[in-house]
């Protein structure tokens, strides 16, 4: 789901998951497991930035998230604003992800973008007066972390967050999904809707469904939506199937709408349930 196009996303979708493992097998045993993925996740993300940026097929960019799952930790990496959030069964939720928007930045984070050479301001409209988020100048960009986005120089950092957190023993849902979902529901609604979605008729696609319509209701045509659902089942259950080995309606992998709006070209089909979820450039 990039911004700018949609080279870099279907760039991330083809090549991040592989330059993952390779990176992890490549990386000492000696650093243990958990330790070895979060390696390999930042590895691979700029490598992937790079090899994009290098390709020079475009300067469109994309946020990226990646959910990794084993038996004992899931471990999450990101750069934009595509968030995930685990909501445990019978119990807790969480976000296991980084908003990277310039307007939820960290005095860390924007002393690392002007360092880099950037300005941080915003748009202004005919009348003059700023208008729409803050971006960082020269790119336009309204996130300090990305994949591709070669306009914005060295300021776009494609090192990811990584969050690591034990694997429920309780079985969780896990949720992942691009702004055009997060930014028109309530958080807190969306917990309490998975944590009580259980049994087979409230299975994964039904979630992403209810999930999607609350969406439409407040989205009116300012951005695309997608969403992915996974259950993770409990500790002794049944083993969950790999996402990209079942159909999108059985992965609750939902994209209710897609309206390409201008500078965020976008196909109506999902490339896979690995394509990379999508910051914001354009307003």
């Amino acid at each position: 789901d990039g911004h700018g196009g949609a080279l870099a996303a279907r760039h991330c979708a083809e090549h991040l998951p592989n330059e993952i493992a390779l990176a992890y097998n490549a990386a000492r045993s000696s650093l243990g497991h958990a330790e070895r993925i979060k390696r390999a996740c930042i590895e691979a993300f700029i490598k992937v930035d790079q090899s994009f940026i290098a390709s020079g097929v475009g300067a469109d960019g994309t946020t990226a998230t990646v959910a990794l799952v084993d038996s004992q930790t899931i471990v999450v990496a990101n750069v934009g604003d595509s968030c995930a959030r685990l909501v445990v069964h019978g119990g807790s939720a969480r976000e296991l992800t980084e908003n990277h928007r310039l307007e939820r930045r960290s005095a860390a984070e924007e002393a690392r973008v002007l360092k880099a050479g950037a300005d941080i301001g915003r748009l202004r409209g005919k009348d003059g007066k700023p208008t729409g988020p803050e971006r960082m100048f020269p790119g336009q960009l309204a996130v300090s972390r990305s994949i591709g986005d070669s306009d914005a120089g060295k300021a776009a950092s494609a090192e990811p967050a990584v969050v690591t957190v034990p694997y429920p023993v309780a079985g969780a849902r896990l949720l992942v999904a691009s702004d055009g979902v997060w930014d028109f529901v309530d958080a807190a609604e969306v917990d309490r809707t998975a944590g009580l979605a259980r049994g087979p008729s409230h299975d994964d696609a039904w979630l992403a469904k209810t999930i999607m319509r609350s969406v439409k209701r407040s989205n009116l045509r300012t951005d695309d939506a997608t969403l992915i659902v996974i259950t993770l089942p409990p500790v002794g259950g049944a083993q969950a199937k790999p996402v990209a080995a079942v159909s999108p309606a059985k992965a609750g992998f939902y994209r209710a709408f897609s309206f390409g709006s201008p500078g965020k070209a976008k196909s109506a089909q999902a490339l896979s349930v690995t394509e990379a979820l999508a910051g914001e450039r354009s307003s």
